[in-house]
């Protein structure tokens, strides 16, 4: 895992020198990129790691789950009119306090943080003045670190987890020039489509 996780920040970070004489003719070659989605998280840990320290074994269950969206960042840099490489950080927190309905009380609570890098590469097919129409594909790492409290306090546990990490965008959606909003229809290790605005820029004054 720590093989794919460091060709993945290899890949974000040194391709650009790699690709750079492939760049022609783009205004504002640089994208930066804020925005949310439906975040879509499974998180069977903490309910299992509950029974699993509790005296009632298999009594305990999830009570007042508050999930954050799934928040992200991503920048991109603009190769090709057709063809773009970048990267997306994306996060999504849940908490839950667990409920032990045997004994009629609260058990403990349990929290998690998902955390992915994931370079990504998108194809633009459709390209006008103010609309821009692609799709994209990326693989990097998903980190999900999760704590875990019971017997009303007395004891807690950690644990994290490394698994890969994926991002499909099927159909993307980006409308203006040098600030623009879009919206991506797919699917990624932590969201369903998302939403947000966007920022094209030049870094070198006549590029």
């Amino acid at each position: 895992m720590r093989k794919l996780f460091a060709l993945s920040l290899l890949l974000l970070f040194f391709s650009g020198g790699i690709l750079k004489a492939q760049r022609i003719g783009i205004e504002n070659p640089h994208e930066l990129r804020l925005g949310v989605g439906i975040p879509l998280v499974w998180n069977f840990y903490g309910y299992d790691c509950m029974n699993q320290y509790n005296s009632s074994f298999n009594m305990v269950v999830p009570k007042h789950k508050v999930t954050t969206p799934a928040l992200f960042v991503s920048y991109f840099y603009q190769f090709k009119n057709w063809f773009a490489f970048g990267g997306t950080v994306n996060y999504v927190g849940n908490y839950s306090t667990t409920y032990n309905i045997y004994e009629q009380k609260i058990a403990g609570s349990y929290g998690s943080t998902f955390l992915s890098i994931t370079p990504t590469i998108r194809f633009d097919w459709l390209r006008t003045k103010w609309v821009k129409m692609y799709s994209s594909l990326g693989l990097g790492v998903n980190m999900q670190i999760d704590k875990v409290i019971t017997n009303a306090g007395s004891n807690k546990y950690y644990d994290s987890f490394v698994l890969p990490s994926y991002e499909v965008t099927m159909i993307g959606l980006a409308v203006g020039r040098t600030v623009y909003g879009f919206v991506d229809f797919g699917m990624s290790s932590n969201s369903l489509s998302r939403i947000g605005v966007g920022y094209r820029f030049n870094t070198k004054r006549g590029e």
